[in-house]
């Protein structure tokens, strides 16, 4: 499935962009960047963190010259991209992908090799139930659905 993109912002239509993947632009100053720069900025923040909540919502505020709430609304933002339907899933998804990553990153910087292999063997096996869990929810609505329909 392929969404078109725009060519002014660089986000797909119809859905959240891939905020790791969006150029932070250089020299441009903070409170100038779109609210797309600032969430690709935010979510390199988290990932250097290695959890959202280990980053200041005022300090970024500060920077941006926004409001916390706005940046609270960012990091939720973000969230959606890494999980695109499910209530507190996203926010749990967010955490475990940046935990993982930064903890991958250090096993190998300590050369930590088999331990890195097998805690990223475990997240491909944690991310395959999740998504299992995903497909289980939209099946539940569609039957849910279905029988709401027939209730009418």
């Amino acid at each position: 499935m392929s969404s078109a993109t725009s060519a002014t912002t660089g986000v797909a239509t119809g859905s959240q962009p891939d905020y790791s993947r969006f150029e932070i632009p250089s020299g441009k100053p903070y409170e100038e960047y779109t609210y797309v720069e600032r969430r690709a900025y935010l979510a390199g923040e988290i990932a250097t963190a290695g959890h959202p909540d280990l980053i200041s919502r005022r300090g970024e505020a500060d920077r941006f010259d926004v409001s916390h709430q706005q940046i609270s609304k960012d990091i939720k933002a973000i969230a959606e991209h890494v999980v695109e339907r499910g209530h507190d899933r996203q926010r749990r998804a967010l955490e475990c992908q940046t935990v993982v990553r930064k903890s991958i990153r250090g096993l190998l910087e300590a050369e930590e090799w088999e331990k890195a292999a097998r805690l990223q063997l475990d997240y491909e096996g944690w991310l395959v139930e999740f998504y299992d869990q995903e497909a289980l929810h939209a099946r539940l609505d569609a039957l849910e659905d279905q029988l709401a329909e027939g209730d009418r």
